[in-house]
């Protein structure tokens, strides 16, 4: 459930990047960057700026370092807060002291670099003594080495548990401006946590939510009709220059020629997209075929190939479980089955080949032939 989170998180992030200018942040406002400075027996809160912090309020803090504030002060501080840093329009900082970030050095494939967060969080509790969701972390290449095509990065990590109550601080409608992603950099000898804001503003969730919706039908939309209207284009042109010809009989033939081979082009694009299963059916019988013991971290159907990633309390018996589909075949891991010390479950990477759906079908007609070639010859199976 937290992946699935974690998968609408980014989408609507992406999304909201392409919202009109006139729905994100206005044009030429500069955003304000709000610190909140942690210190071991304060936090200082101010704005931030050429390195430079104009104090604006000063919290002490507990042994165990817990927020000592009247409930008075905190209304005025966040009320000073909406008024100074708007919602949607301000950076939000967390700095913090010296030996309060993991920091160290990490050896990853080559590849990697392509999704280096994404990686990083998959690898997190191998590479850390944390769960990558009780974390804020960034990872930076240091060195590449195409050679053995391995790749240096540095890991810096922060606990949430030393940052969420800072942002509790916060006016109550702010926290939902800022982006789930911070990005966690060194700052002399301490670390800084920063949020940047989404830069969608908007008169509530329901309406953010319903903008993007909308986006997203538009984009399936333009994805079906643009490669229709192009052709349909080149068809239109096609026909246009075969009227010219008509002056010339082996003019007009070598333009029917060419109608013909684009029409025998969009009838196999048409055969190929019908003789594969949908991505939604394939996804409907591998979810009915897996057991619930298993969880699946990455999907991917490329080129007739399905890529599985995921654990499973007995990952061994899935090859036998996905063969009984007849949209499958060719089951097998790409990667040894490991174990997972902290739960002991079972991390597996499978492959398996994606069946046309004509091949099925002949599979079932050969059969169909065997039989009445069989009755036709006289033979049988007693029963």
């Amino acid at each position: 459930m937290e992946q699935l989170s974690a998968f609408f998180r980014w989408w609507f992030s992406e999304l909201g990047s392409l919202l009109p200018a006139r729905l994100r942040a206005q044009p030429g406002r500069r955003l304000n960057t709000l610190r909140f400075q942690v210190h071991p027996r304060s936090v200082e809160v101010g704005e931030f700026s050429d390195g430079t912090l104009k104090k604006l309020a000063e919290l002490p803090r507990g042994p165990k370092g817990e927020l000592n504030a009247e409930p008075e002060f905190l209304h005025s501080l966040q009320t000073l807060l909406t008024r100074r840093f708007p919602v949607g329009r301000s950076v939000v900082e967390v700095g913090l002291p010296s030996g309060s970030a993991l920091a160290r050095e990490v050896e990853l494939p080559l590849p990697a670099e392509e999704n280096l967060r994404g990686v990083l969080g998959f690898e997190m509790e191998r590479l850390t003594p944390f769960r990558v969701d009780d974390i804020y972390y960034a990872g930076q290449v240091i060195h590449r080495d195409t050679t053995t095509r391995k790749l240096n990065v540095g890991l810096l990590a922060v606990p949430r548990a030393q940052v969420d109550p800072i942002l509790g601080l916060l006016p109550s409608d702010a926290r939902g401006f800022l982006s789930d992603e911070a990005i966690v950099q060194q700052e002399g000898d301490g670390s800084v946590v920063v949020f940047r804001p989404t830069y969608i503003e908007s008169a509530g969730r329901k309406g953010r939510l319903w903008a993007l919706v909308a986006i997203n039908v538009a984009l399936i939309i333009a994805l079906i009709a643009v490669p229709l209207w192009r052709q349909g284009q080149v068809l239109d042109e096609l026909k246009r220059e075969v009227r010219a010809a008509t002056a010339s009989a082996g003019e007009a033939s070598a333009v029917q020629d060419r109608i013909d081979a684009v029409k025998r082009e969009m009838v196999q694009i048409s055969e190929v997209k019908a003789s594969r299963p949908p991505a939604v059916e394939t996804m409907e019988e591998i979810s009915r075929l897996l057991p619930d013991s298993t969880w699946l971290s990455r999907f991917e159907i490329r080129a007739g190939q399905i890529q599985l990633r995921g654990s499973s309390a007995a990952a061994s018996g899935l090859i036998e479980t996905l063969e009984s589909s007849p949209l499958l075949a060719n089951v097998r891991f790409a990667s040894p089955v490991t174990l997972e010390p902290a739960s002991g479950r079972e991390r597996f990477h499978l492959t398996a080949q994606l069946m046309n759906r004509t091949s099925q079908t002949t599979d079932g007609e050969a059969d169909s032939d065997k039989s009445a070639n069989a009755a036709a010859n006289g033979e049988g199976t007693a029963q």
